[in-house]
């Protein structure tokens, strides 16, 4: 069975790494500008209705719970210019 690991504790040193990827591209990089370059790489998640299959139930997830997606940290670090 597999395990789903989320949440922002697992997701922040992620992000903050590709955003200090993205400022070795361009010192210049805003607040701003890097949430856009991690927003428009990000692949999205759709909602999640609930479910339940032989061995486990899972809760539902709506588009408040996944942001704009899965972080693609080789993408935004490439979109900078």
């Amino acid at each position: 069975m597999d395990n789903l690991i989320f949440g922002t504790s697992f997701s922040a040193p992620h992000v903050a790494g590709i955003v200090a990827q993205m400022l070795e591209n361009y010192s210049g990089l805003t607040q701003t500008a890097a949430e856009a370059y991690l927003r428009s790489t990000a692949l999205p998640i759709p909602a999640s209705p609930f479910g339940c299959t032989l061995l486990s139930c899972f809760a539902a997830w709506n588009g408040r719970a996944t942001g704009a997606g899965h972080v693609r940290g080789a993408a935004a670090v490439t979109a900078v210019p």
